[in-house]
């Protein structure tokens, strides 16, 4: 009998011990990559040198926010107007989303709206 209750404690414990490791690896979180910024929220900044894509398409749009390389401009998207995602030292327009996706037959925005060097929350 003795045995008995001593092997469900052993039976217990080991579950007990694995359901703890269980439960901290699942609090852990993976390293952001290289390229990811250190505090992963996107940084005000201004627009790249004058006559590139972004300073022509984006004059009159919020202040840039920049994600490592990426910038970010936000002309009116939420009242169906534009959002750029440009290339920070060329001023390279990657991508368009915003308004530009209300009709999207192709799926074009789920690909590439926000682009994959966008890793930032914008707050």
């Amino acid at each position: 009998m003795a045995f008995a209750v001593a092997e469900d404690y052993t039976a217990g414990m080991k579950y007990r011990a694995l359901m703890t490791v269980a439960l901290a690896l699942s609090s852990c979180q993976m390293a952001p990559s290289k390229d990811a910024p250190r505090d992963s929220v996107a940084i005000a900044g201004e627009l790249p040198r004058r006559n590139t894509d972004i300073d022509r398409s984006a004059k009159s749009c919020s202040k840039p926010l920049y994600c490592g390389d990426v910038g970010y401009a936000d002309c009116g998207s939420a009242a169906d107007g534009p959002a750029y995602y440009f290339e920070r030292k060329t001023g390279k327009i990657i991508t368009t989303c915003g308004g530009a996706c209300m009709y999207d037959p192709n799926g074009r925005c789920k690909r590439e709206c926000p682009p994959a060097g966008w890793v930032c929350r914008t707050r």
